[in-house]
């Protein structure tokens, strides 16, 4: 008889992958001259896929209003990445029940035939005692699976018992072989949790026995923490979910090692579903985590070989929700910081709904490193003509229902040019407009009556209706626009449009406060221009659009 580890976390034959890891820098620290992209590669080790599609994003971050300098300000000596082998399928979704047997949970309903009987001599068993590892007391009611492998690196479910109130369990007369043994612990009826025998935090499918005829192995086994990680895959520039053919999701542990404090370690990993969702059920509790996205597409690359999410943890007994950006693969630009080159295609795509070219690049590139203030690079944008006729456009559409016609799109140009009007006016001028009232029953009260329900976003009292209608008699309707366009439940769902689109999150309490008070001193132009010239925005970026 003998133990040995397997090569492949989730307990099954694999191979080393290694991954770059990049960290996402400052603005303070690509001007400080530091290498705005330092890979780093750790050996990581490759995981049997266990997701599975997930229901619909939970993705709400609740972190502060957005930070102004990055705990990843660390120096680090890239190191060259190397080419990964092939990924060997392991068997935990292949695995194969004989038709006497009841599959156990996270095992595929695959049908063999019942095993032939075999004689005490020529069969081994598995005994052992289940615990909890912080408690160190028995545990009744686990399920324990006896998984036997093959040449070809399949998995036939051999035996299986329940723990007793000692927490003993016992299987018997089972054929000799290779086996991983599992553990469903079910003490959560709604989420229940898979282990094996020999996990470790960075090698959560265990380690395997060969048995021999006449063996009783011995499989204790102590229960630890695990949770479920869930989230989908995005991707900046799609209008669809990326193609799960070209795209695997990884979960990866720290693992530092003394010469790299950024190795992580491959505990998981699988094909999302075509929504891009995906599952990892059973993670270990015991350290910090990253997704990672490993795209395999045709060169040239469509996306970033590899991108990855924020650092996050695991909670017992619980969902953990981390969605990733499957950054998008850019060309690099002599003389300009790959960070820099991040943050002006973000610039671009998210103000001019285009990407740059490398002289745009260059050009705006050169001004971030030569110190330009990022706010007067974000006004740059957000005052520019094509910006201004997006918008025009947009409003047009969204609030009159027709495209703008040319002399117009040029008159509101001009006025906001000239500084007559504001980029922001031309969403409130459209409101005011006598188009607008024809279009909304030609009454005062039909007026107020869309303004709630397309600036509000709810329906109001007949009173409401009626007391406002008076007001458009006072005041006009321009006046009345105002009202609602500056008000707390207004300004609150255009900051929170702005912290989605922005930061690709939802505001947190503080922050949203923040801005709804910022917004009546600014603007909503100084809003766009102070959310992308912020921080949180920069280091983002380097998510979305990346060199690699």
């Amino acid at each position: 008889m003998q133990t040995a580890a397997a090569d492949e976390g989730r307990g099954f034959d694999g191979g080393n992958v290694n991954a770059p890891f990049k960290l996402a820098f400052s603005r303070a620290r690509v001007a400080a001259g530091a290498a705005a992209v330092a890979v780093v590669v750790g050996s990581v080790v490759a995981a049997s896929p266990a997701f599975a599609a997930a229901g619909p994003s939970h993705a709400a971050a609740t972190s502060a209003a957005f930070a102004t300098s990055s705990s990843a300000a660390t120096d680090l000596t890239p190191v060259q990445p190397l080419t990964p082998p092939e990924i060997v399928t392991p068997p935990h979704d292949q695995i194969v029940v004989p038709s006497d047997q009841t599959p156990p949970p996270g095992s595929s309903a695959e049908r063999l035939a019942p095993q032939d009987e075999h004689s005490a001599a020529d069969t081994a068993s598995f005994v052992g005692t289940v615990t909890d590892r912080s408690s160190a007391q028995p545990v009744s009611g686990v399920e324990v699976v006896s998984v036997s492998v093959d040449a070809a690196n399949h998995g036939t479910v051999e035996g299986t018992a329940t723990t007793d109130a000692s927490g003993h369990f016992s299987i018997v007369s089972l054929p000799v072989g290779t086996y991983y043994i599992e553990y469903i612990d079910s003490r959560d009826s709604q989420q229940p949790s898979y282990q094996w025998y020999g996990a470790t935090r960075t090698q959560q499918g265990g380690t395997k026995f060969i048995v021999d005829a006449g063996d009783q192995e011995l499989a204790d086994w102590a229960l630890v923490a695990t949770g479920n990680v869930t989230g989908h895959v995005t991707c900046t520039t799609c209008t669809s979910a990326p193609d799960p053919a070209t795209t695997t999701v990884y979960i990866g542990i720290s693992d530092p090692t003394p010469t790299d404090p950024y190795n992580y370690t491959f505990v998981d990993h699988g094909a999302p579903g075509a929504d891009g969702s995906f599952t990892s059920d059973s993670i270990w509790t015991d350290g910090n985590y990253v997704t990672f996205v490993k795209y395999t597409g045709a060169t040239p690359l469509k996306f970033s070989q590899w991108s990855y999410s924020t650092q996050y943890a695991i909670t017992a007994n619980a969902v953990t929700t981390n969605d990733v950006i499957e950054a998008l693969h850019i060309d690099s630009v002599s003389g300009i910081d790959a960070a820099v080159n991040s943050d002006v295609n973000a610039l671009y795509y998210d103000f001019l709904t285009r990407l740059p070219n490398s002289s745009d690049v260059a050009w705006w590139g050169g001004q971030i490193q030569q110190g330009a203030n990022p706010s007067i690079v974000s006004d740059g944008f957000v005052g520019s003509d094509e910006y201004r006729l997006i918008r025009i456009d947009a409003a047009y559409q969204s609030i009159l229902g027709r495209p703008a016609e040319q002399a117009g799109r040029l008159n509101w140009l001009s006025a906001m040019k000239s500084g007559g009007i504001t980029t922001d006016d031309i969403e409130t001028s459209l409101y005011a407009s006598q188009e607008y009232y024809l279009q909304h029953g030609n009454t005062d009260k039909g007026f107020v009556t869309s303004l709630y329900q397309t600036l509000l976003h709810r329906d109001g009292t007949d009173s409401d209706y009626t007391f406002w209608a008076n007001l458009v008699q006072q005041h006009g309707r321009a006046w009345v626009i105002a009202q609602y366009w500056d008000s707390t439940e207004t300004i609150s769902e255009r900051v929170s449009a702005m912290y989605n689109l922005y930061l690709g999150r939802t505001p947190d309490a503080a922050g949203l406060t923040n801005w709804v008070n910022v917004a009546l001193q600014i603007g909503d132009s100084g809003l766009r221009s102070a959310f992308t010239s912020s921080d949180e925005y920069f280091i983002r970026s380097q998510y979305r659009f990346s060199e690699q």
